[in-house]
């Protein structure tokens, strides 16, 4: 089984949860230790959005806003990689192929931001379906997808399903800014949608619900596809 992982601001955060980092590895290693195949790309979180909102407040342009993300994203991917070492690869190029070649049992590869202008959304679902894999996972600090935002609105609803159509009209009307993907970059629901590789939305607070993914339960929203 080959998964590509997107991690964000839930394990990037300005002070360490060395806790959660801990259950992290573990199930990271017992998912590898099986035979099993992984990516992680991973995004800048909180300390991208930071860097980013001082560097507006410079008048920097958005390009340079996005390589401020990027190289706040490759911090996060080595940081990840240093406490994994022993059963993971760092790499990071604009070379989808060679990071797809360097995708084997046993061992993990983590990378991060790409190019200016693209999401670490865009490069999971690129290297996912360069390498075809067989699920995208993406942790939130939801449970899922909502039918309205869980955070403005006490009484939304988590969706358990939703049809690519559904989540593209939720998404497409978000600003794709530098630091700013909120749920999902609609470029990289295209690009999973076009080659049919299924993601599945989960709450990273809870590590548990990673390892009960893997395993195939049904555990927070599956995007389905017409």
């Amino acid at each position: 089984m080959l998964v590509v992982l997107r991690l964000g601001h839930i394990l990037f955060t300005r002070e360490l949860d060395m806790e959660l980092w801990r259950s992290y590895r573990e199930v990271l290693m017992r998912f590898l230790e099986k035979g099993n195949k992984g990516v992680v790309v991973t995004g800048g979180g909180e300390i991208a959005r930071g860097q980013i909102k001082k560097a507006r407040l410079l008048n920097l342009d958005w390009s340079l806003c996005d390589e401020i993300g990027i190289m706040c994203s490759r911090i996060h991917a080595l940081l990840l990689y240093g406490y994994m070492k022993e059963r993971a690869i760092v790499e990071f190029t604009g070379d989808l192929q060679r990071i797809v070649n360097k995708v084997c049992e046993n061992r993990l590869v983590i990378t991060g931001g790409m190019f200016p202008g693209q999401s670490t959304d865009a490069v999971a679902a690129l290297i996912a379906e360069r390498a075809e894999a067989d699920l995208v996972i993406k942790a939130l600090d939801v449970e899922g997808v909502y039918d309205k935002d869980p955070k403005k609105y006490a009484e939304a609803k988590l969706l358990k399903k939703i049809s690519a159509k559904k989540l593209w009209e939720m998404i497409s009307t978000e600003e794709l800014l530098a630091g700013e993907y909120k749920l999902l970059d609609p470029i990289a629901l295209k690009i999973l949608e076009r080659s049919q590789i299924p993601i599945i939305f989960i709450d990273g607070r809870d590590v548990k619900n990673l390892e009960k993914t893997f395993q195939g339960e049904d555990v927070g929203t599956r995007v389905i596809y017409t």
